[in-house]
Order: structure tokens, then sequence, then C-alpha cells
């Protein structure tokens, strides 16, 4: 699932970016901070991707231990 979150990040930057030319306001930020701001979000979206899902797996498995010991 990270390769969809990955595709759908370079599309939202290149629109992004495409803007700032057309706006023509792209003059005002360094590449440098473009490529930092691209990079930091594109690990902290896979980052948060994995935790969500790790505690949803997490939460789910204890559901289901305390089901079955709750019963027995």
């Amino acid at each position: 699932m990270a390769g969809r979150i990955i595709q759908v990040w370079n599309v939202t930057v290149i629109c992004l970016l495409m803007v700032g030319f057309l706006a023509q306001s792209s003059v005002e930020y360094s590449r440098a901070w473009i490529v930092l701001f691209y990079g930091a979000t594109l690990v902290g979206l896979v980052a948060l991707r994995f935790f969500i899902v790790t505690g949803h797996r997490a939460r789910a498995c204890r559901r289901a231990d305390f089901g079955a010991t709750h019963f027995f």
C-alpha cells in the first residue's frame, strides 16, 4: 500500500509545482526547500500509514483474544 501513497504524493507535488509555475510564485521558494518538504512529507505519510495499520491489527488481535478467553 505504500506504493499507492507514493504515487498519489508524486501527483500532488507535480500539481503543486505546476500551480506555482503558472502563478509565477515558484521563484520565491528554493529547490532545497521543495525537496526537503517532499521527502519529509513522504516519509511522514508512509510512517503514519504503518503506525495506523499496525495499531489497527494489534487492536483487532486483542479483541479476538479477549473474546476467545472471555467465553471459556
